[in-house]
């Protein structure tokens, strides 16, 4: 062949990654350039003879729904809450001392520390 009818495409390979250095040292006593042709030419079958995926045009018919009326919102009348009613300080004091009085002991208070032992 004459050099006219010849085109260099050079493949350029750094030595320090891993990637490179796998197919440096797989190509190392091959004809790299015949290889890389047969190489390149399986890689254009595989993808040409994939089998490409067609546009699918259906046409979905869309059924219409009758428009939504809209109309203002009528407050609802719900059943009053009951307001949460507010105990007295004094009220809750007297719920947390029946809670702690157990049947058969003395309540703390100055009585108790006035007995003789």
């Amino acid at each position: 062949m004459s050099e006219k009818t010849r085109l260099n495409k050079p493949v350029a390979f750094n030595r320090k990654r891993e990637e490179d250095q796998k197919i440096l040292a797989f190509t190392k006593r091959k004809n790299f350039s015949g290889f890389a042709k047969k190489a390149m030419l399986e890689y254009i079958e595989r993808h040409q003879n994939k089998p490409k995926l067609q546009e699918v045009k259906t046409v979905v018919p869309i059924q219409k729904k009758e428009p939504v009326k809209l109309t203002p919102v009528s407050r609802v009348q719900d059943e009053p809450k009951p307001q949460p009613v507010k105990e007295k300080a004094s009220d809750r004091m007297a719920k947390m001392k029946e809670q702690i009085k157990k049947p058969g002991t003395q309540q703390p208070g100055p009585a108790m520390f006035n007995q003789k032992r």
